[in-house]
């Protein structure tokens, strides 16, 4: 995914992002007012070297300290120092757990030691850093080693505890701005998974909003055994008839400059019902009376004729290879103004047979021969077929099945296309699913009455091939 699209998705979801953002922030700032309010106080002290005769006694009294200072730091922290000062100030705590409220800090290189002593109140906190300060300064001055019958070291009070006047936690910037990022990652998550939700769109809203090409129409998606034009032979004044029906009326609009009297009908990946959208548009098409030749080009997978239930022996193969002309290899099917052309005997090198110029010439004589010529080719994604044709046709409409094809593979079909410089007059989602407020979701759609099955039955034994020489 390019850097353009990721602010593709972030623009489209600004929203939700501010709204995330703006209720974690708010979210913890108000968490953080509930917490308790804890004040801290600072005390410092220096470890002084016990004054010698000599330049050297002072050196090494100074590097002596220095040595030892974090020992007395750790001292500040014992039961040995803090355990006083519970009795002196009357604490309802350990000793133990006083130390997890002080913090001792020892600058580098230096004899200091920084006392810092927290509590819920800045008094308390007060008394507790004077006392732990007196308190080590006389374990120090029990333990510190005797020279001369004096203490090695002492400790001086350089800076006596201070009186807090403001809280040190909560710290509410804190926590306004880590309730941002969590809104802010939170809402990211969720519209980066709204669009990986999105990338198999489910009807033709979702084409409409991802791309900028128009959506022909949607098919409702069928039962298992049902297919789109034995669908529309089925049920004339049904669901799918009236999907197909207004695909049909909406390619009229999509090239108003320029006739559409030859298109390609292709998909981006296998098995999204291209050739049943083609067969089913062809039959929409001769039904309002004009003459249509449904041509099979899928000549890797020819799949026209066990669709229609037609001979597939004599088809486009055969016309390619110049053993029958174009008028005696088309068969009339389910309607007088319904003519087709199957994919004949499957060679072994169609990809020759559709990049020759015999299959523009085939082309060309059925558009001087029919009002319109509907070209079923294999899908975009595997082969180049379709866009070997393209440039003999006036344009191409690519089929996406709903919640199957990743929107990325019918936006790679369209600028696979658009290299052809021959238009793409739109997309068509197949198999929608219908709910409860789909426009699908009626009586007739999903109907599997006796009587409707036998009408089917029926129709697609009234539907043999009739040849026309």
């Amino acid at each position: 995914m390019s850097v353009a699209e990721y602010f593709a998705i972030i623009r489209r979801n600004l929203g939700l992002i501010l709204i995330l953002a703006i209720l974690g922030g708010a979210s913890l700032f108000l968490y953080s007012e509930t917490q308790p309010k804890l004040y801290q106080s600072y005390a410092s002290t220096m470890v002084i070297p016990r004054q010698g005769g000599s330049t050297s006694e002072l050196v090494q009294g100074s590097n002596y300290v220095q040595n030892n200072v974090q020992t007395y730091a750790q001292l500040a922290a014992s039961p040995y120092v803090l355990q006083p000062v519970v009795d002196q100030l009357g604490l309802q705590e350990s000793a133990a757990a006083l130390g997890r409220r002080i913090s001792i800090d020892t600058p580098l290189n230096t004899t200091i030691m920084q006392i810092a002593v927290s509590d819920q109140s800045p008094e308390q906190a007060q008394r507790i850093a004077e006392s732990v300060t007196a308190s080590l300064t006389q374990a120090v001055h029990d333990l510190a080693p005797t020279v001369a019958g004096s203490a090695s070291v002492r400790l001086e009070t350089i800076a006596p505890a201070s009186l807090p006047v403001s809280y040190v936690s909560p710290d509410r910037r804190l926590y306004l701005i880590v309730g941002v990022a969590a809104g802010l990652a939170l809402a990211l998550a969720i519209a980066f998974l709204r669009e990986q939700l999105r990338s198999r769109p489910r009807n033709a809203a979702d084409i409409a909003a991802l791309t900028d090409l128009p959506a022909l129409g949607e098919v409702p998606r069928l039962q298992r055994g049902q297919d789109v034009p034995h669908e529309i032979l089925g049920q004339p004044a049904g669901q799918v008839a009236e999907a197909v029906r207004a695909i049909a009326a909406n390619l009229k609009f999509v090239s108003v400059d320029r006739p559409t009297n030859v298109v390609i009908v292709t998909s981006a990946e296998a098995s999204d019902g291209k050739t049943s959208i083609a067969a089913g548009l062809g039959l929409s098409i001769a039904a309002a009376g004009r003459r249509t030749l449904l041509i099979d080009a899928d000549l890797r997978s020819p799949r026209v004729s066990d669709l229609l239930q037609v001979e597939g022996a004599l088809g486009l193969t055969t016309v390619l290879l110049e053993e029958a002309p174009l008028s005696e290899a088309v068969q009339q099917w389910g309607h007088e103004h319904l003519w087709v052309l199957t994919g004949g005997v499957k060679s072994p090198n169609p990809g020759q047979l559709i990049s020759s110029g015999q299959l523009s010439d085939i082309i060309a004589e059925a558009r001087d021969d029919y009002d319109m010529v509907i070209i079923d080719t294999a899908p975009i994604g595997p082969v180049s077929d379709a866009l070997w044709l393209a440039s003999s046709t006036d344009g191409v409409i690519i089929v996406a099945r709903a919640g199957k094809t990743p929107i990325r593979a019918v936006r790679d079909a369209i600028e696979a296309v658009t290299t052809t410089r021959t238009p793409v007059l739109g997309l068509v989602v197949n198999a929608v699913r219908a709910s409860a407020d789909s426009r699908y979701h009626g009586a007739v759609y999903g109907e599997t009455s006796a009587r409707r099955q036998n009408s089917l039955g029926m129709t697609r034994r009234a539907s043999s091939p009739r040849r026309t020489r």
